[in-house]
């Protein structure tokens, strides 16, 4: 934000503070970009939900990983035809 030309002009607030003796640094003007930073992402709804096999009956059962936790939308997407393969193995035996 440049100063007016006009000397000694007291329409202007910094060119007041100017006559004050009070100098402007560029970082005190507004600006669109200034200090911008990225926001942080979470991750959507549909990543964090969890999969569930469907029983005879209208039973819904999470699906658990190895680990004992259950597994989300996003890993069952990554890892669909296995996880997959791996429920008609267990449904058929």
């Amino acid at each position: 934000m440049a100063m007016c030309e006009v000397p000694q002009c007291q329409e202007h607030y910094g060119c007041r503070l100017l006559g004050k003796g009070i100098q402007l640094s560029n970082s005190v003007t507004p600006s669109r970009t200034k200090n911008m930073r990225p926001t942080v992402s979470t991750p959507d709804s549909s990543r964090a939900a969890v999969v569930y096999d469907e029983r005879p009956g209208g039973i819904k059962v999470p699906i658990m990983k190895a680990d004992g936790s259950v597994l989300r939308s996003g890993e069952y997407q990554r890892d669909k035809t296995r996880i997959d393969a791996k429920l008609r193995n267990l449904r058929s035996s």
